[in-house]
């Protein structure tokens, strides 16, 4: 007669499963192969590449420094390149920071986290380059003003 496991191991291969199903799901977004267009009103200049790669860059960005408790006012200055295939930044450093260790850390990673379009050939032909550089700045403002005291409505 076959002898069934306990509970308890079966609970703890339960766990284990869901556990790696978790970790699998939370992966799969950091294994994004394809990085996504341009949109389609960009210019074709390196300032409307730029524009655009901000503009998916600073949601980054502030999903990261509003889900950290630790951030301190202040500004990160940071600088890397995109290659002209696009993808993942290069060549980053951070050249100044009047803010916190942890800020210059959420910097650093938004940008990483970056999955950048390629580079059209129109701007890579009229920049004369492979790549685009970039320097960010990544600011923290200090929102400790006083709250305004109620005013009654009048009816």
């Amino acid at each position: 007669m076959a002898k069934w496991p306990s509970i308890s191991k079966l609970r703890g291969k339960v766990r284990l499963a869901w556990f790696l199903l978790l970790l699998g799901a939370l992966g799969l977004p950091a294994c994004q192969t394809t990085p996504p267009q341009l949109p389609k009103n960009t210019p074709l200049t390196g300032d409307g590449y730029k524009k655009a790669m901000e503009d998916i860059l600073g949601p980054i960005w502030y999903r990261a420094a509003a889900a950290d408790p630790d951030v301190t006012v202040g500004t990160v200055k940071l600088t890397f390149e995109i290659p002209a295939t696009g993808g993942a930044a290069r060549n980053l450093q951070i050249i100044s920071n009047t803010a916190g260790v942890v800020d210059g850390r959420i910097a650093r990673v938004a940008v990483r986290q970056l999955r950048a379009s390629p580079i059209p050939e129109a701007i890579l032909a009229s920049e004369k380059t492979d790549h685009i550089k970039f320097e960010e700045s990544f600011t923290v403002f200090d929102d400790s003003s006083p709250t305004p005291a109620p005013v009654a409505r009048k009816r």
